[in-house]
């Protein structure tokens, strides 16, 4: 067999491709069960410690959240890679407020004036608008019961009829004595949760079964009867309040520890709200109150190691009130709601001041701590409300102050009706606000903002259905401001779509395009700077999302994945796979080449050059498509840039399909080539 070159249109030149479009080590992505990570982690867990050189790769399971065209969506993760890092990595931040660190290279879904398109990173400008998820959806599970959240050397006090069939089980199978309990403990029924799971296990009983029958724990100097088994929302919302003004404490000794839990106002209402939250989940009435006279604080501290330990599983983390929101993210919509009213209540504002002839309104969150202002901005998103981050220098003690802001109509009214919150003075104020959005004729929104492929869409419709612009609204001038680029909101647009209905047609698949855009779980997120830094790791990380092609690092805006299919030639050329012992290598120029391979889908800008390329290979010559993308468009089919399949404008011998394919395929599919020749 002869030496077979080949060329790939995207990369001529191999030592360009080295560090890849992809993501720092330290920037953190949204799993599909709502826990959140550190890419690099991720990648390093699939990879299991192989070095890149310069590219590693590994298949990888479980979910991520992903992008379908106009809301989040949870999607399979399928492949997960690693390159050498570039000197150079720009940081993005829009007005979110959450900055984004990626490579120049890395492709974002930017608003265009055809629809959205993917733009590299180092061609973005300040002004550029980014699509971002307004919700943030994740496959939910039940939040775990209390006893899941105890330390497993607690004693368990069982029911006794559920009691005597577990001693009697164990006596006819003789288990006891393989599982270590001796005779007098098995009959005392004194059990630690631990011990307890073995049991289960060996008697092939239903641990779920056995939890509800639990009454009371125990452990060295205390006794405390399960009241509740679930977390609820009252526990979530004092969980809230304990974050915001609170704090939890435990003090060791050698016999034994006491968990402290206190919280602190001067709104007396709040007091005796935290003190019956606690009677209602607890059972127990006794909590110690303390008022300084002179400041006016009121101090409520309890007891109780069960609600402590059950903190300690949800992310609080001792003295201080320190808390690492990442797993009460997990929890159901409603309870991450109750949470967020609670801490509203000790740490939140409402502002309403006069700027001008309208008042200016504004909900928000405020804390010392960068980290927890990214989660409860990322909390907020998780229950369908956009906030942004900001920060400023206080004089006082406390420093730089972390702001998170309400401040879109939308998101204020979503807020209101939403998360419970029960401080008199800020119900008082919520009535103000709600009165003052109503008052307003035009609620304008600066987050309601749709593409400006609608303007597209609407003169596409019009010129099919033989439409004026006076047919659709009264104002001809403003229709044909929307077509030439003019950004509208998201109910000018439904008010359009409720016109056009009248004389289009349903099916009309431009129609359907602009109710999606119109009931869209997304905003058009503006950047606001753009900065060069310094790369400080040696790698950088990317992934493969089955489908969509897509996922949303820091849950702020949407960024491609990995150019799949080119990291998987690269990936047949490294000595793991050899393709040059096939006899075939990668050249730097199509007059050398002889098999053209082409990925991803064939657009309007690099037709022409695919052309070119095409037409300066010499005679014979043949082209292989390499993925989906070049057969069907894959993600892309109808987007608005793609013209068609790549056997539409080249003549192809061959595809591999695959999103992407793997090395072996490739290999594969160009020796079937090498057969035909």
């Amino acid at each position: 067999m002869g030496i077979m070159r080949f060329f790939r249109k995207k990369s001529p030149w191999l030592l360009h491709f080295n560090s890849g479009s992809c993501l720092p080590g330290d920037v953190e992505l949204i799993m599909g069960d709502g826990s959140i990570k550190r890419i690099d982690e991720l990648v390093e867990h699939y990879l299991c410690g192989r070095e890149a050189n310069p590219h590693a790769f590994a298949d990888a399971d479980g979910k991520i959240v992903s992008w379908n065209g106009h809301s989040a969506e949870v999607r399979p993760l399928v492949r997960v890679h690693k390159l050498l890092a570039p000197n150079e990595l720009l940081e993005i931040t829009t007005s979110s407020g959450i900055p984004v660190r990626l490579t120049p290279d890395h492709k974002v879904l930017v608003d265009g004036p055809s629809g959205p398109e993917w733009v590299e990173a180092g061609r973005l400008k300040v002004g550029c608008y980014l699509y971002s998820p307004r919700t943030i959806p994740i496959d939910e599970s039940a939040a775990p019961d209390v006893i899941d959240c105890l330390p497993e050397s607690y004693i368990c006090h069982i029911t006794p009829n559920k009691l005597e069939r577990i001693k009697r089980e164990l006596k006819r199978t003789k288990a006891a004595e393989a599982l270590g309990i001796n005779r007098s403990r098995m009959n005392r029924g004194t059990f630690t949760i631990e011990e307890l799971k073995k049991i289960c296990r060996a008697l092939r009983i239903s641990w779920q079964d056995v939890k509800r029958e639990i009454v009371k724990v125990s452990g060295k100097n205390f006794v405390r009867e399960i009241y509740q088994m679930k977390i609820d929302e009252n526990l979530m919302r004092l969980l809230g309040l304990i974050a915001s003004d609170g704090y939890i404490s435990v003090k060791r000794d050698e016999e034994h520890a006491n968990y402290k839990i206190s919280f602190s106002s001067t709104e007396r209402a709040l007091i005796d709200d935290f003190i019956q939250l606690y009677r209602e989940w607890s059972g127990r009435d006794k909590a110690a109150v303390d008022t300084d006279r002179r400041t006016g604080v009121t101090v409520v501290s309890i007891y109780d190691p069960i609600l402590a330990h059950v903190a300690k599983q949800l992310g609080f983390r001792g003295v201080g009130g320190e808390v690492d929101l990442r797993p009460i993210f997990r929890l159901p919509r409603t309870f991450i709601a109750h949470f967020l009213g609670g801490y509203f209540d000790g740490d939140g504002h409402i502002e309403v001041h006069r700027e001008g002839d309208r008042e200016r309104i504004g909900i928000g969150f405020t804390t010392v701590s960068p980290e927890r202002a990214k989660m409860v901005h990322l909390l907020l998103k998780r229950i369908g409300i956009a906030s942004k981050v900001r920060h400023a220098v206080n004089k006082s003690e406390f420093g730089t102050l972390y702001k998170v802001l309400v401040d879109d109509p939308i998101d204020i009214w979503r807020f209101i009706q939403l998360v419970p919150v029960k401080h008199p003075k800020k119900v008082s104020r919520s009535k103000t606000v709600l009165k003052l959005l109503n008052q307003r004729k035009k609620k304008q929104s600066s987050l309601a903002h749709v593409p400006l492929e609608c303007g597209r869409l609407l003169r596409a419709i019009r010129k099919e259905y033989g439409l004026k612009q006076k047919d659709i609204h009264r104002w001809a001038n403003f229709i044909s401001g929307i077509e030439n680029g003019r950004r509208i909101q998201k109910q000018t647009l439904a008010r359009i779509i409720a016109s056009l209905e009248k004389v289009v047609s349903p099916a009309d698949e431009n129609l359907q395009k602009l109710r999606a855009w119109a009931s869209g779980e997304y905003y058009l997120d503006r950047v606001r700077s753009i900065k060069r830094v310094p790369s400080t790791e040696r790698w950088v990380y990317n992934l493969t999302v089955d489908g969509t092609h897509s996922f949303i690092p820091e849950g702020s805006f949407v960024v491609k994945n990995c150019n799949g299919c080119d990291i998987e030639i690269l990936a047949a050329l490294t000595p793991r796979y050899d393709i040059e012992r096939m006899g075939m290598k990668l050249c730097g120029s199509p007059r050398h080449a002889d098999i053209l391979v082409v990925t991803g889908p064939v657009t309007r800008q690099a037709r022409e050059r695919l052309l070119r390329i095409y037409e300066q290979m010499p005679e014979p010559k043949i082209v292989v498509g390499v993925g989906s993308c070049p057969a069907s468009g894959c993600a892309f089919h109808d987007c608005y840039n793609v013209v068609g399949p790549l056997d539409k404008h080249l003549p192809v011998a061959a595809y591999v399909p695959g999103c992407p394919p793997r090395p072996e395929a490739i290999i594969h599919g160009l020796l079937k080539v090498l057969e035909k020749v």
